[in-house]
């Protein structure tokens, strides 16, 4: 994936569309070489939607967490635990 395209993302106004087409084909750990904020950014995008690819989105948003700083890890399991609960309803054993 390049940089631009990732970009080009960001900027559209249509990340929910391009994600679902697009970038949930595509490895998060790219993102992992991009800036902080981009990082960031990405975060913002993947999570504007719940609605479709949400396991996707949710591992976009592990990355975004595992790429910036560790103290972040700790409340994206809290997060996604309470996200999953939320959408799947809990889980029979």
């Amino acid at each position: 994936m390049q940089r631009l395209t990732l970009l080009q993302w960001l900027q559209s106004q249509q990340q929910v569309e391009l994600f679902d087409q697009l970038f949930v084909r595509c490895d998060p750990n790219y993102l992992r070489q991009t800036s902080p904020l981009v990082i960031l950014s990405v975060g913002a995008a993947v999570t504007s939607s719940l609605a479709t690819n949400v396991m996707e989105r949710l591992t976009w948003l592990e990355t975004v967490f595992h790429s910036i700083d560790t103290r972040v890890r700790c409340s994206f399991h809290i997060l996604t635990t309470f996200l999953i609960y939320t959408l799947l309803g809990p889980r029979d054993s």
